[in-house]
Parts: C-alpha cells; sequence; structure tokens
C-alpha cells in the first residue's frame, strides 16, 4: 500500500502522519465493529486516500470547500470511532472483572 501511496510510507519525503493516524483510527474502528483486519485496512485506507491524494485537476472554490468539509469530518469521526474503542475496552475489562 505504501509503494500506491507514499503519504502513507514514513520512508517517503511525502509522509503524511495525519493521514497515518486517520487510517489507524478508522482501522482500529472496523475491527472493533467486527469486519477482517485485512478488510479493515482496505477499507480506511480507500476512505482516507482521497483525501490526501492531490487533483491534477483545478477545483473551484466550493469543490475544494467540499474537501475540507470532508477531511474535518472524517478526522472528527475518526476521533470519535477512537474514543468508542477505548470506552468498549474499558467496558470489557469491567465486565471481566465481574
Amino acid at each position: 500500500m505504501e509503494s500506491k501511496h507514499p503519504f502513507l510510507d514514513h520512508k517517503s519525503k511525502s509522509y503524511n502522519e495525519e493521514a497515518v493516524d486517520t487510517v489507524n483510527t478508522l482501522l482500529a474502528g472496523y475491527i472493533a465493529a467486527g469486519k477482517g483486519k485485512v478488510e479493515s485496512l482496505q477499507l480506511a485506507i480507500s476512505k482516507v486516500v482521497p483525501l490526501y491524494t492531490k487533483k491534477e485537476v483545478k477545483t473551484s472554490i466550493g469543490e475544494q470547500r467540499k474537501v475540507d468539509a470532508g477531511k474535518k469530518l472524517l478526522l472528527h469521526l475518526s476521533n470519535n470511532l477512537l474514543k468508542l474503542e477505548h470506552l468498549l475496552a474499558e467496558h470489557l475489562i469491567q465486565v471481566k472483572l465481574m
């Protein structure tokens, strides 16, 4: 995946830590939802790549605003998935202690 999307490769000059963090958060959320690891990784990457891939076609201001809003929404959702994962982990620990 890193060779196809260099911004996900920590050795690349175009490495984007925010994009990788978003992939990791979505990955954890998909796994917590019961999806397999490979499917979860593919889904996470498919959601993140369009947000961090440079478009060769010029976009209008309205289209750029949509992209920016999509990025903000995805980051918000990924943060909420991470919080949910932590809550589920805490709940499982409490259940096991009972």
